[in-house]
């Protein structure tokens, strides 16, 4: 498996960032939205980051002597508290430099000793990264070596000479926007690093400086929504849209009291030698769903319609059935975490209603120990939680006895 690093360079001084000569906050602390206390910039990409569940390490380089400052800054947003200390990466703060390459030099050296396969360089000031976009550029950088996120340009541009006049005039057709995260051979890049160290050159991103000492960079699909925050009316902007789109949503919605329904279903098959669980219950039985976790159908539905009411993505997103450490796991523990997440951005339980469908055995005496179990992953009183059973009266596959489903229904309120 390839290791992965994350490195967010996030020790510029945010001189763009001032109005009218005053300065402002660092924009990295800078908050998203009043309506997410603690929820800062650089927290979101972390946030983000542990999402994408992609890095063993991440690295932030802050200015020199914030190191503290920059730890209690992020450690403001509750979500980050909220994913099992088990598949957190290892999260470091160190001193960057003056300028950008330099910074992003003292990320690397920062990493030595963990010896990452990849790295990824991902500015501080690009809150809005999507996990699929982190896939993306990762997969790119294990097929080439070497990769960025680009868009098209949309506006004409020009190369133009000191005095002011154009002097060149760029295809718009060949031109691309670079964005981040930039993806790397992290031994490439470090020794590249180090050969541009003393070269006197200003380089305005990896890539450039990559290209020229480390060898070809690829490209790959950017998103428009990955977009930097350089000026206050960038954050001003981003703030006043109604919906931001992938990943956890800064605004996902802001009106209190807003209710919204989330739907989930499950579908297991059932073998001999696999324990049937459900809610967390062990049921007795002659078969068991498989699966690559404990095959909760219940469990499994109720996480996916948590997630879609509250916006954050499905049980795909957060436990693929790819990742080795999702293997054999308990899903009410998955449940549980869930629902932090979702807890964490401001959204209240109404009510739980599931369906499970089985053939045999009779679920009836399990019944109130599997609401009891649901009730206390999501942190809530047993009423607000109902679970019935049926069977498919022979009919199909969970009526031949080879399946069981599970169909879940939840209302959230926002607080």
């Amino acid at each position: 498996m390839t290791r992965a690093a994350l490195l967010v360079p996030a020790a510029g001084s945010s001189a763009r960032m001032r109005r009218g000569g005053a300065c402002v906050q660092k924009k990295e602390y800078l908050p998203l939205t009043s309506r997410q206390p603690g929820v800062c910039l650089l927290s979101e990409i972390l946030v983000r980051a542990l999402e994408a569940r992609s890095f063993f390490l991440v690295v932030v380089t802050v200015p020199a002597g914030e190191v503290a400052y920059a730890e209690s800054q992020v450690a403001c947003d509750s979500r980050l508290s909220a994913f099992p200390s088990r598949t957190r990466p290892v999260i470091l703060y160190v001193p960057g430099a003056h300028t950008r390459s330099a910074s992003v030099r003292a990320g690397l050296d920062a990493m030595a000793t963990h010896a990452p396969d990849v790295v990824l360089v991902h500015d501080g000031a690009r809150p809005f990264v999507s996990v699929a976009l982190i896939h993306s550029v990762l997969e790119a950088t294990c097929r080439y070596g070497a990769a960025v996120p680009v868009i098209e340009a949309t506006d004409t541009p020009k190369g133009v000479a000191a005095d002011g006049s154009i002097e060149t005039h760029l295809i718009r057709s060949r031109v691309r926007l670079a964005q981040t995260p930039q993806g790397f051979c992290y031994a490439s890049l470090c020794a590249a690093h180090h050969r541009a160290a003393t070269d006197g050159e200003q380089y305005t991103d990896d890539s450039e400086l990559y290209a020229r000492y480390g060898g070809t960079v690829h490209v790959c699909a950017g998103e428009r929504s990955n977009v930097k925050i350089t000026y206050p009316e960038d954050l001003e902007q981003r703030a006043s849209e109604p919906a931001l789109t992938r990943g956890i949503s800064v605004l996902p919605c802001t009106e209190e009291g807003a209710l919204r329904v989330g739907l989930g279903t499950d579908m297991h098959a059932l073998c001999a030698g696999r324990p049937l669980i459900l809610a967390g219950i062990h049921i007795p039985s002659e078969k068991g769903a498989q699966g690559h976790s404990d095959a909760d159908v219940l469990a499994h539905a109720s996480i996916d319609a948590l997630l879609g009411a509250a916006g954050l993505g499905d049980i795909g997103t957060f436990f693929p059935s790819c990742d080795g450490r999702w293997k054999d796991a308990h899903s009410c523990a998955l449940l549980r975490h869930t629902w932090q997440l979702v807890r964490a951005a401001c959204w209240q339980l109404v009510n739980l209603d599931a369906v499970v469908c089985l053939e045999q055995p009779a679920l009836h005496p399990f019944r109130e120990a599997m609401r009891a179990s649901l009730a206390q992953a999501l942190d809530t009183h047993v009423t607000r939680v109902f679970v019935k059973a049926k069977t498919a009266e022979r009919l199909g596959p969970v009526g031949s006895g080879a399946a069981v489903t599970a169909q879940v229904v939840v209302l959230l309120k926002k607080i």
